[in-house]
């Protein structure tokens, strides 16, 4: 794994690509995450055949390669740990090395503690992390309002 204090950022990094969403976070911080993330963005993108350029085109329900690529890059910024499952108190701890207003923390905070229903869920693929990853984009898309 990487070591470095990231975190859900990964999420809402591909939320952020997607959506054009900048979720109070100043352009610095963005810049930041993106420069931090993007090696982990591209290696996963390889491996599971997604295009960074077409990210907001290619999520949708049914998309396994989206949903994988998720898993992939979450595991690589160890949101997610080696058996698929969302960190939110390590998303919450690294989110402090991005975000600096204390308001938008808290409300990050509180989105990680909703989204953390997704480790409670179902799913069939087990260690791959491939339908948790997509549950958890899916609330954190849910709930980035809350953010902005």
């Amino acid at each position: 794994m990487c070591g470095v204090n990231f975190w859900t950022f990964a999420v809402l990094m591909v939320c952020l690509a997607r959506s054009s969403v900048h979720a109070g976070l100043t352009k610095e911080e963005i810049a930041t995450m993106l420069d931090i993330t993007k090696p982990h963005l591209e290696e996963c993108s390889k491996e599971h055949g997604v295009s960074l350029d077409n990210l907001k085109e290619i999520e949708d329900e049914t998309n396994e390669n989206f949903s994988c690529f998720m898993s992939c890059f979450l595991k690589k910024i160890e949101v997610f740990d080696e058996k698929g499952i969302f960190d939110p108190k390590k998303s919450k701890e690294n989110a402090r090395s991005f975000i600096k207003n204390e308001e938008t923390l808290t409300l990050f905070d509180k989105v990680a503690d909703e989204c953390s229903k997704v480790n409670d869920a179902e799913v069939s693929d087990g260690i791959e992390g491939c339908e948790r990853a997509k549950l958890l984009s899916d609330c954190w898309k849910e709930h980035l309002g809350k953010l902005m």
